[in-house]
């Protein structure tokens, strides 16, 4: 089986991640995967073409350039895919396009990454992606939430989704390379400071303003607190001026994007997520399996992850500054408590192994080449 992956960009992100993951994974049980992204600049490519994975970067100046999507019809016509799946809006309406121009009959699924996804596009995106959505012989989202947003959002028929979690390698997050002592050392971190954790791309739906507030208030009780942000992001230089003042200066540290996320969350004592909205969170699932307990916003997967009778994470309303801090305070005043739910939070990741969402993919893309539909 040939697999055409297409995805707007290979940038460090959660879909990206998830997608790296999983094809890894994929790898040996499929004939030929191919990646096709239109930009990026993070070491993800080189990752993928280590596995023996085809990666093709489309020609893209400009978000509608049709060379990129010109491009990738004549992908589609040169290596006959049998499954087509494609990633976020650009890869999604490109993909279709490109499909439908190299009069392709291979399937074509759309995974959905997140919530509100047309929030920050035009009005009129909506529109246009149902009307290439009614397109697809298949559409996953990664949360239940997603799905109901997509289909409020799109009016697309259940019979067509197919709710697939995100997945992580349990391992790679269990077990740090480096110890927790060595990797304070290299941040100048003191071995008796707490430290709060975020990995997360910086844009406004990752509401790290909202964390600089809470930050605020915590560092009275707390004056040796450190705060740890992993990741970057069009927002990068706002948020760390933001973050340059004297109330919270000594307290931040931006790291940018990391590829040794495991050993910075194993040196960390508290993992916070201050999402304004989230399809998912595969990064509090990173952390969860890395031993860590949360605080999280209470929006999207993340709730369906981590909440029910015995929740693994404490939640904050999104966009509550104050509610945010008083339940980090908590959580670092009462060790009991950490440690119960740094327990349960390993115990939920261990319900999201990546092998697991692997087969999943691959039963879906085996059902939709044999005809026997979702």
């Amino acid at each position: 089986m040939i697999v055409l992956h297409a995805i707007t960009d290979l940038e460090v992100g959660g879909a990206e991640t998830l997608l790296t993951a999983v094809l890894q994974r994929l790898r040996p049980r499929l004939d030929q995967i191919h990646v096709a992204y239109f930009y990026g600049n993070s070491w993800i490519p080189n990752q993928l073409a280590q596995q023996g994975i085809v990666v093709h970067k489309l020609p893209s100046a400009y978000k509608a350039d049709p060379r990129g999507v010109w491009a990738l019809c004549k992908l589609i016509r040169k290596i006959r895919p049998d499954i087509l799946h494609s990633h976020l809006i650009q890869g999604d309406w490109a993909a279709s396009v490109a499909r439908t121009l190299a009069r392709s009959r291979c399937p074509h699924i759309s995974t959905k990454h997140n919530l509100h996804y047309f929030k920050g596009h035009p009005g009129w995106t909506q529109g246009v992606d149902a009307r290439f959505n009614r397109r697809l012989s298949a559409m996953i989202t990664v949360s239940q939430a997603v799905a109901e947003d997509y289909q409020a959002q799109c009016r697309v028929g259940t019979d067509r989704i197919r709710v697939i979690p995100n997945g992580i390698d349990l391992d790679r997050f269990s077990t740090p390379e480096t110890p927790r002592a060595e990797t304070r050392r290299a941040l100048a971190i003191p071995e008796e400071a707490p430290v709060l954790i975020t990995v997360a791309s910086l844009t406004a739906q990752k509401g790290h303003t909202v964390m600089l507030q809470a930050i605020e208030q915590l560092v009275d009780t707390f004056p040796n607190l450190i705060w740890v942000i992993v990741g970057g992001g069009k927002l990068k230089d706002q948020i760390e001026a933001l973050a340059d003042r004297p109330a919270t200066r000594r307290h931040c540290r931006f790291l940018g994007n990391r590829q040794d996320v495991p050993d910075l969350l194993h040196a960390s004592d508290l993992f916070v997520l201050p999402s304004l909205w989230e399809g998912f969170g595969i990064a509090a699932l990173e952390a969860a399996a890395a031993g860590l307990p949360l605080v999280l916003s209470r929006t999207g997967g993340m709730v369906e992850v981590f909440a029910g009778p015995e929740e693994a994470a404490l939640f904050a309303t999104p966009g509550n500054a104050g509610e945010l801090a008083q339940q980090i305070r908590t959580l670092l005043q009462d060790p009991t408590l950490h440690r119960q739910l740094s327990l349960q939070a390993r115990a939920r990741a261990e319900q999201y192994d990546l092998n697991t969402i692997a087969q999943q993919w691959f039963d879906l893309y085996r059902s939709l080449v044999d005809g026997t539909g979702l």
